[in-house]
């Protein structure tokens, strides 16, 4: 009996083969039916494959983390180069958290003869070349007035993305998604509001939960593909579980914190960067420490300080070193 079931796979095995392999003949012969079956011909495979060949390798795909406070923002903003800033490619900072101004109207403001200068309302103007992009949509009318419309937002998003991806190699100096945590859960606000119609905190079976993670890796990966460098900025998390605390009694406790992003995030990245901030005795200091630099294993666990604010420090004490981004090159 093992020897007719074993010569039965065998059978079936190489009818397979041979059907792989006259397959892959048509279609180098350009063969009507295989073209008509939805598969190119070798001609056309080989012209897709000296497109890309010719096409622009993006190096920086980077995820950066950390608690509040820590830096992060400041060192994806870093990643402009001074050709960047000379030839005035703009830098796109899609700000999902609206927490980016303060920060660039006190380091990065459009100066003139080193004043610098306001709008009608009082507001600092910033540097042209940082292009904030607010994606986010809000309903105008009805019971959800200036609630959050996700369909809309993703779509904005969305095209957001394609606008900079049309726009070519080398006419960008990057783009920044700050705010990953809140993608996150505004694909999770699409999934309830839109797809399945439950409220916000209602519970939902496990296999619907792919809705938000197609929506959320739509522009994770969009980003990604773009032809300049990419980085995904997110904060913290915890993870609680309950545990036994003795006399029978299970206490809910904090086992990790975690970033705050998709579970398909960390893979597509080629450095991942955790930001901390430690106090010493005389300043706060910040810290960068990479724990991935895909093709540069001897980085991986390197530190580096980013900042140092002296304690009690009045405006003008701290010191800013920033990042340098020319260690993955």
């Amino acid at each position: 009996m093992w020897l007719i079931y074993h010569l039965i796979y065998k059978y079936r095995g190489l009818k397979m083969a041979k059907g792989l392999t006259d397959l892959a003949a048509a279609k180098k012969a350009g063969n009507s039916e295989v073209k008509g079956a939805g598969y190119l011909s070798h001609e056309e495979v080989g012209q897709i494959i000296a497109s890309q060949r010719k096409q622009r390798k993006n190096k920086y795909v980077t995820g950066i983390y950390g608690l509040d406070g820590t830096a992060k923002t400041g060192i994806a903003l870093a990643r402009r180069t001074q050709d960047d800033i000379d030839t005035e490619r703009p830098l796109y900072l899609f700000d999902f958290d609206k927490g980016v101004t303060p920060l660039l109207e006190e380091y990065y403001p459009d100066l003139d003869n080193g004043e610098k200068q306001f709008n009608e309302y009082g507001d600092v103007l910033t540097d042209p070349g940082i292009v904030v992009l607010d994606p986010v949509v809000r309903h105008k009318s009805g019971a959800k007035r200036a609630a959050v419309d996700p369909e809309a937002t993703i779509q904005q998003t969305m095209s957001m993305l394609f606008y900079i991806q049309e726009e070519g190699p080398g006419e960008s100096a990057g783009c920044i998604m700050d705010g990953m945590n809140s993608w996150l859960k505004l694909c999770e606000g699409y999934m309830r509001q839109v797809e399945l119609e439950i409220g916000l905190l209602e519970k939902t079976n496990q296999s619907n939960w792919h809705i938000r993670d197609d929506k959320y890796n739509q522009a994770l990966l969009l980003a990604k593909a773009l032809p300049c460098p990419v980085s995904y900025i997110t904060h913290m998390k915890e993870k609680k579980k309950y545990v036994n605390v003795g006399d029978g009694k299970k206490e809910l406790q904090v086992y990790a914190t975690v970033p705050d992003w998709g579970s398909l995030t960390p893979g597509q990245m080629f450095q991942r960067i955790e930001c901390t901030k430690v106090d010493t005795e005389a300043a706060t200091e910040m810290y960068a420490t990479v724990h991935k630099a895909k093709g540069k294993l001897h980085l991986e666990g390197s530190k580096y300080l980013v900042a140092s604010i002296p304690h009690n420090a009045e405006q003008g004490d701290e010191e800013w070193f920033g990042f340098d981004w020319d260690i993955f090159k």
